[in-house]
């Protein structure tokens, strides 16, 4: 049994692609360390998104503080410069409180707004040219965005219209998208940032596992989604929020079959870890530990 790690004002990140295991390695990290957790997930800050976005239930957070979590309606748009001012302010907030922080999540964009000095484009939308791609398919846009930042477009989900949208903005104003990632200047004196991995037939039959226990066994993933629709999110709103939304919005219509939902849900969510882990490899401050060593993790903080 190990003593509790006393540290000083550590800021430790696991990061990783989903299903890996970030959230149950990150309770078991905290507690070692005497640390809070903050969010880093570009979803789960949203309220009502639970199911959809494998948000860790206040059941099973065994009386950690967890933060960013639940701090606006999934009707609004919270942007990363807004994440990074909040997630800043709550580690401040921990630290006054003689505690450690723990970042989790999948985000990498997330991650790097806590862990790195670095400002975001403040580029206002031009709104008849919003207007104009706003008629337009998440195909067509994608593909003006690949024509004009390969790179941008290698990281995004391609059929979200509004991601889209706000990249090709931020191009219209800098020509790009700035990367803020080439000089990374650390934020805190002392953190470091644990990535996990599994095979990737290994990943594959998790990412099945969780979809079938949440489609076919219990079926929670659509009634949250019909919990959020009648709670009056659109459904144009919702196919924005993730794969996961924007699916089963069609099995809800009936145009897809439970069965045709678990197998598209495979698939998009496999293509989107390995996105994950294709922006996570370009960080050279990533130490990597399989999903299952966490004596590796744990000595790796000490």
């Amino acid at each position: 049994m190990h003593m509790n790690i006393v540290m000083s004002k550590k800021v430790v990140a696991i990061v990783g692609p989903t299903a890996v295991g970030k959230t149950e390695l990150s309770l078991q990290l905290a507690r070692m360390l005497g640390a809070e957790i903050i969010s880093a997930d570009s979803r789960q800050v949203y309220k009502g998104l639970d199911c959809g976005t494998a948000k860790v239930p206040e059941s099973e957070m065994q009386d950690i503080q967890h933060h960013m979590l639940n701090i606006v309606s999934p009707s609004s748009i919270y942007t990363v410069s807004q994440y990074q001012q909040d997630a800043l302010a709550c580690i401040k907030e921990i630290f006054s409180r003689k505690k450690n922080c723990l970042v989790v999540g999948g985000s990498g964009m997330y991650v790097d707004a806590i862990l790195y000095k670095q400002d975001f484009p403040s580029v206002l939308p031009r709104h008849n040219i919003r207007e104009i791609r706003q008629q337009k398919k998440a195909d067509e846009l994608y593909e003006e965005l690949r024509m004009k930042d390969s790179r941008r477009a290698e990281m995004i989900d391609s059929k979200n219209k509004v991601r889209l949208i706000r990249a090709l903005e931020i191009i219209d104003e800098f020509g790009f998208v700035p990367e803020n990632r080439e000089k990374k200047i650390p934020r805190y004196k002392e953190q470091y940032i644990i990535g996990l991995y599994r095979n990737p037939e290994e990943l594959k039959l998790r990412i099945h596992k969780r979809n079938l226990e949440r489609i076919v066994e219990t079926s929670a993933l659509l009634d949250e989604v019909r919990f959020l629709l009648n709670s009056g999110i659109t459904a144009e709103r919702l196919h924005a929020l993730g794969l996961e939304y924007r699916y089963s919005l069609q099995a809800l219509s009936e145009k897809i079959s439970l069965s045709d939902l678990v197998e598209i849900l495979d698939i998009r969510t496999s293509q989107f870890a390995k996105r994950q882990m294709t922006w996570w490899r370009r960080n050279a401050d990533i130490v990597w530990f399989h999903a299952d060593d966490f004596e590796g993790v744990l000595n790796s903080t000490r």
